[in-house]
């Protein structure tokens, strides 16, 4: 009998701690799947979620305000090599456009221009620094990537071993009685 509470006791508690485990995992994965739809983000993710580019063209001193009007008016956007001197870039879809013209108004400075309108007006040195940008961006998404993976891996033998375990506790259980 006590071999067999001992046994019960043990078998709460490694569930209990793999559950814990599982759940830590789950929390991270999410993280990493999350679709950010405001704020800051990836070049990537503005290209996945598909249609035209627009380029916001704003002075230097000028980069706390937009981020601060962005976040507020819903603006999803990623920052841009400056290549135009004492000038920044954002990028953000073109659905947009109308909150990012409420922004223009209050900062009295900056325009809207096209991705083509951006690219052509940059020098060589400009294009290299996009061209290092974007090879860049890959490069972060190839460690997501595998961070998401290794998460999913360690989630798969998180589960095998509670699997096993708890058969194992279940034939040693099946012995005893």
């Amino acid at each position: 009998r006590v071999a067999y509470d001992g046994i019960e006791i043990a078998m709460k508690i490694g569930s209990d701690g793999l559950s814990a485990v599982k759940k830590v995992l789950g929390v991270l994965k999410g993280m990493l799947d999350y679709e950010k739809n405001l704020g800051r983000t990836s070049m990537r993710k503005l290209l996945m979620r598909g249609g035209d580019l627009q380029v916001l063209q704003f002075d230097n001193s000028e980069i706390g305000k937009v981020k601060r009007l962005a976040k507020k008016y819903g603006i999803l956007y990623s920052m841009m090599p400056n290549i135009n001197k004492n000038q920044t870039e954002i990028i953000f879809h073109s659905e947009a456009v109308p909150r990012i013209n409420v922004m223009l108004q209050k900062m009295k400075l900056g325009q809207i221009s096209t991705f083509d309108d951006y690219v052509k007006k940059s020098d060589a040195d400009g294009k290299n620094k996009l061209l290092d940008f974007f090879h860049k961006q890959k490069e972060g998404n190839e460690l997501a990537k595998d961070m998401q993976a290794r998460i999913k891996d360690i989630l798969n033998k998180v589960e095998k071993v509670s699997e096993l375990s708890t058969g194992l506790i279940e034939d040693y259980v099946v012995k005893l009685e």
